[in-house]
């Protein structure tokens, strides 16, 4: 596999279907979005399975996340809005095998944080 956009992966944005994705980039050597999903799950959940797991930092590029991020919200995910961009911050907790969206920190956020304009 060449990873979640296969052929496409590295090209630019431009060249990419609008979202949902489904099985598009499946057909082109890469993952369906449900795929991705699937596994951002699984191996976040045994992350926070793991005894020394209490407080975890998981970066990865803004497409998987947005899959974590709406496997975990389900039918809510359409509901935030905006969605988180790149260099945004997913607060997750984990309890009994579940995660839950605490807070998102974006761009905007960390501007006026910072005392600066937003870019």
């Amino acid at each position: 596999m060449n990873g979640f956009f296969g052929e496409y992966e590295g090209e630019r944005i431009s060249l990419m279907p609008q979202r949902p994705w489904g099985d598009y980039f499946a057909h082109f050597g890469g993952e369906s979005q449900q795929e991705v999903r699937d596994r951002m799950m699984a191996t976040l959940g045994e992350v926070m399975e793991t005894p020394a797991s209490r407080c975890v930092l998981a970066v990865s590029h803004g497409s998987a996340i947005k899959e974590f991020h709406d496997a975990v919200l389900g039918d809510a995910a359409d509901l935030l809005k905006p969605v988180p961009g790149n260099a945004s911050t997913m607060h997750f907790t984990y309890e009994d095998g579940a995660f839950t969206l605490q807070e998102v920190f974006m761009q905007e956020d960390y501007a006026r944080e910072l005392g600066v304009e937003p870019l």
